[in-house]
């Protein structure tokens, strides 16, 4: 594996590209020589490289030489940069799947939360539709010990029919009978 491109030498290509000529750069033959080379082309290329200028640094030789140097780091930098790129590419596409993979699950995850809040709705229209049932059962287990409690006190024996009732409440309300002795008041 190619070593990564570090930093500091991101920085001395940088470097090496604000001396050199501007671009953009196209390859030239020179007609009539075995010579190739490159030549800077637009309007910031005012001087030719028969030319020279006053300013430091502007000669035509001068201006090869740099743009030489970068041509010298780029291609070394090249394979390194190449194998950058490829890697952050592979990393953009794991990063993507894996972003695919976290979709799913949320729809998923969104669907199952769906799901339940439908049955929490429908728990929470069962019971209110189920709280004046329990309020009326309660009402009756109430109604049916009170008048269990009368009888006892009169003496009189209480009728099969309030100890259906009792059960019944009390099977609404998921609550066991009172616990009775074989004997009731009255049957002594």
């Amino acid at each position: 594996m190619t070593a990564p491109l570090l930093p500091p030498e991101r920085e001395e290509l940088r470097r090496l590209l604000a001396e050199a000529t501007p671009g953009p750069w196209a390859e030239r033959v020179w007609h009539g020589t075995d010579e190739v080379g490159w030549t800077a082309t637009g309007p910031h290329c005012d001087i030719s490289e028969d030319e020279t200028s006053d300013e430091p640094g502007c000669s035509a030789y001068e201006r090869a030489e740099r743009d030489a140097a970068l041509i010298v780091a780029m291609h070394a930098a090249l394979p390194r940069l190449l194998a950058a790129l490829d890697a952050a590419e592979r990393d953009v596409m794991e990063v993507r799947r894996e972003l695919e993979r976290v979709k799913k699950v949320r729809d998923q995850h969104a669907h199952m939360i769906d799901v339940a809040c439908k049955e929490r709705d429908a728990a929470l229209a069962a019971l209110a539709t189920a709280r004046p049932i329990v309020e009326a059962a309660r009402a009756l287990a109430r109604h049916v010990q009170e008048h269990r409690l009368a009888a006892c006190a009169l003496g009189v024996q209480p009728h099969r029919e309030w100890r259906e009732r009792e059960a019944m409440a009390a099977a609404l309300l998921d609550l066991s009978p009172t616990p009775r002795d074989d004997k009731e008041p009255g049957n002594g």
